[in-house]
């Protein structure tokens, strides 16, 4: 299939997708009766007309509930432009809603320009079975003038699955759906996991998406419009030991540029993480690959795709051949890692090289499966790079460096699960090591230096 065709294939298998989990889209107005920090308010909804499919049913709410009205309470913190409500909305019907959750304004006091509120449905009455099953969620994002009206703006309802979660060690539950983003007026894909250390008691988790999330970014670290989803997740379950979240993005020809971005390197991902929704977020970025950026935390919480620097690497230069201490940073302020027995390395193939002479995990005996493993991934590796060093064919050297960079994110992802092992595991030392050896190679790749 040419290039072109298969691009337009995914996109309507994408815009196919979309309508999967959107119950709803519309338009509210809204108005704020009060002063802050305590401010009543009020508003309507009116819903677009046409059915969408949600969690596998047809919604209608134009037709089937009709326009509806609604009234709350806003505690606002005007220093962090953020707020926390509640709300109970009603039809001419018989079809009502209440739902609590959080506010993000651009300006203090959510006046003289817009803010989005979202969150989860509390109670539905709903005596037509209009919304069944699943998470249902109020999302809306509004201009509001300074004298605390209107004019609104765009609103969804979107329905999330419960995963279930099972007991056990090491369990992995996941999300890929989509979702209306109210701030962009588009209909959004995002896929997330969480890994549970373990697991005493089954229960279900959810994984929420949100337009936008409260909480103050680290610094540096920025949002993008294109590559940062907010998503909310939490557990009935009964779990301990902590829990690796993961976000995905796209790059589905292994250049390491997110897709529909204008040239982002995929190295500038980070995982940020709050404790609850309207705490400051921190940056828990553990690793960066295979379309997936993953972090650690000691419990389920909101998580969003943001960006910073590029990964670091400080080298001390000595003569060629002789030994330097490198450290590698995955975040920028975050731990480090660093070794004292690499060999310089200025290229892709060289530090590749370095990569397989080892040891990679200096004074650690590393489980024979996966030592195996990581000599047959990298030497693929390098035949991939070697070859695209000895062509001039730009389309075949890009072909190549995805094939070597698929390898290397292989090699982190097998790292990783040994961590994990129940006989014969890797420390966390030498899985960094091992990843901070990858990054040396990944580093060269981007910077053009085979």
């Amino acid at each position: 299939m040419p290039r072109h065709a298969l691009a337009v294939a995914l996109l309507l298998m994408s815009v196919a997708r979309a309508i999967a989990d959107v119950a709803a889209t519309g338009t509210f107005g809204i108005q704020l009766n009060g002063l802050p920090p305590n401010v009543p308010f009020s508003g309507d909804i009116t819903f677009d007309p046409g059915a969408h499919t949600a969690l596998g049913r047809s919604v209608d709410m134009a037709a089937d509930v009709g326009d509806m009205t609604f009234e709350g309470d806003a505690v606002v913190n005007v220093a962090q432009r953020s707020a926390t409500f509640d709300l109970g909305a009603e039809s001419a019907g018989d079809f009502e809603f209440t739902a609590a959750g959080a506010g993000s304004c651009e300006t203090a006091g959510c006046v003289s320009g817009r803010g989005t509120f979202a969150g989860r449905f509390t109670t539905i009455t709903d005596p037509g079975d209009v919304l069944d099953g699943g998470i249902f969620t109020f999302d809306g994002t509004a201009a509001i003038d300074a004298q605390g009206k209107g004019p609104g703006g765009s609103f969804a309802i979107n329905a999330f699955p419960l995963t279930l979660t099972q007991v056990g060690a090491n369990v992995e539950v996941s999300s890929t759906q989509t979702f209306f983003d109210t701030r962009s007026e588009t209909v959004r894909l995002f896929a997330a996991r969480a890994r549970f250390a373990s697991v005493a008691t089954a229960g279900a988790t959810q994984f929420v998406a949100f337009s936008a999330l409260p909480g103050a970014l680290p610094t540096g670290i920025v949002l993008d419009p294109v590559v940062s989803a907010f998503v909310d997740v939490t557990t009935n379950a009964m779990v301990s030991g902590g829990v690796r979240l993961c976000l995905g993005y796209a790059d589905a020809n292994g250049d390491g540029l997110v897709d529909g971005t204008a040239g982002l390197a995929a190295s500038r991902l980070r995982l940020l993480y709050a404790t609850a929704i309207g705490a400051a977020f921190a940056d828990v970025t553990t690793s960066v690959e295979s379309q997936r950026v993953c972090g650690d935390a000691a419990a389920p919480g909101p998580i969003v795709l943001a960006l910073g620097p590029a990964p670091s690497a400080t080298t001390t230069t000595v003569p060629a051949g002789v030994s330097t201490t490198t450290t590698f940073a995955i975040a920028p302020g975050g731990p480090t890692t660093t070794s004292t027995t690499l060999p310089v390395c200025g290229s892709a193939l060289g530090c590749l090289d370095v990569a397989i002479a080892g040891p990679l995990c200096p004074g650690e005996t590393i489980n024979p499966k996966l030592t195996r493993v990581v000599a047959k991934k990298l030497a693929k590796a390098r035949q991939a790079l070697q070859a695209a060093r000895a062509t001039t064919a730009a389309k075949r050297i890009a072909k190549l460096i995805a094939k070597a960079r698929t390898q290397l994110g292989k090699v982190t992802a097998k790292a990783d699960v040994f961590v994990a092992k129940r006989t014969n595991p890797i420390s966390a030392a030498c899985r960094d090591a091992i990843g901070a050896a990858v990054g040396n190679v990944i580093e060269q790749i981007a910077a053009n230096r085979i």
